[in-house]
C-alpha cells in the first residue's frame, strides 16, 4: 500500500462520512482488481459519439474536454490540478493528491433529471488504466471527495454523483423533499444515476486518453450498494462494470 494511500485514509473523515469499515471495502476491492482481478467483470459501456471541435486541439486533453459534445452531459469545468493540496469550494481541504484533471459536468438522462457528477483523471503516466465509479450513502445528495481522493492516488480514473438532488443536511439528516412529485430524482437516487456515472465516465476517458479503459469498476456501500445492485438489474448493460457492492438493504428491484 503505497505512502499517499495510507495518508489519504488517516484523513478520510475530514472530507464525509464514510466509515472506517467502508473504506477498508474500498481498500479491498481496489487492491483485488489490481492484484488478483477479484471483483472483475469487465466489458464495454456503450457511449455516444464523441465530437471535438477543431480549435480544441491548441488546449491540453484536460481543457479541451470542456469542449467536448457528450448528448445528455454537459461539462462545465475541466481543469489541471497540481499536485499537492485541493481547497474545494466550501473550503474544506483535500491533501497529498497527485496531479490529475479534474472534470466537473452535469447529466440529464431524463427531463426532471440535473445529475451533478466530478471525475478525476489521473495524468498518462500515473494511469492504471481502469475507471471506477463510487455510489452515495443515505439519501444524501453529495458528491464523495472522500471516495475520489483514495481511487485518484490508487491510480483510477474516478467519478462521483450527486444522485440527482443537493441535499446538505449531512448523513442521516437529509430531507426528501427533492423526490416529492419528482419521479425522474427518485430513479436518479435509485440507480440511474449510477448507471449515467459509468456511461459517462468511458466517455471521458476515450475523449481524454483516445483509448476506453481496460477494466470498469463499481464501489459502493449501504445505499451505494444497492444504487450498483439496482442499475444491473434495471438497466443490463451496467453489468459490465466490475462490481463490489455492500449490502445494507436494496430497496429497488
Amino acid at each position: 500500500m503505497n505512502d499517499g494511500l495510507k495518508d489519504g485514509k488517516a484523513k478520510s473523515r475530514e472530507y464525509g462520512g464514510l466509515t472506517s469499515e467502508s473504506r477498508v471495502d474500498l481498500d479491498r476491492c481496489l487492491d483485488g482488481a489490481r492484484q488478483s482481478g477479484a471483483c472483475a467483470i469487465s466489458a464495454a459501456l456503450l457511449v455516444g459519439m464523441l465530437l471535438v471541435p477543431v480549435g480544441a486541439q491548441a488546449k491540453s486533453a484536460c481543457e479541451a474536454l470542456q469542449d467536448v459534445r457528450l448528448g445528455d452531459v454537459t461539462i462545465t469545468k475541466a481543469v489541471e490540478q497540481p499536485a499537492g493540496i485541493l481547497t474545494l469550494e466550501d473550503n474544506r481541504k483535500i491533501e497529498a493528491l497527485p496531479g490529475f484533471c479534474r472534470v466537473v459536468g452535469r447529466i440529464k438522462p431524463g427531463a426532471d433529471s440535473d445529475i451533478g457528477f466530478e471525475m478525476w483523471i489521473p495524468p498518462s503516466d500515473g494511469w492504471n488504466g481502469k475507471a471506477l465509479v463510487v455510489g452515495t450513502g443515505g439519501y444524501e445528495g453529495v458528491i464523495r471527495y472522500d471516495e475520489l481522493a483514495p481511487g485518484l492516488r490508487r491510480g483510477y480514473a474516478t467519478i462521483s454523483v450527486d444522485s440527482g438532488h443537493e441535499d446538505k443536511a449531512g448523513y442521516r439528516n437529509e430531507t426528501l423533499d427533492w423526490g416529492v412529485g419528482h419521479p425522474d430524482k427518485i430513479a436518479d437516487w435509485a440507480y440511474r444515476s449510477i448507471h449515467a456515472a459509468a456511461v459517462t465516465s468511458r466517455a471521458i476517458i476515450q475523449a481524454f486518453a483516445q483509448r476506453e479503459p481496460a477494466h470498469n469498476y463499481y464501489f459502493g456501500c449501504s445505499t451505494g450498494g444497492g444504487q450498483g445492485m439496482a442499475a444491473v438489474q434495471r438497466i443490463p448493460k451496467t453489468s459490465t462494470v466490475s462490481l463490489q457492492a455492500r449490502l445494507a438493504t436494496i430497496a429497488a428491484r
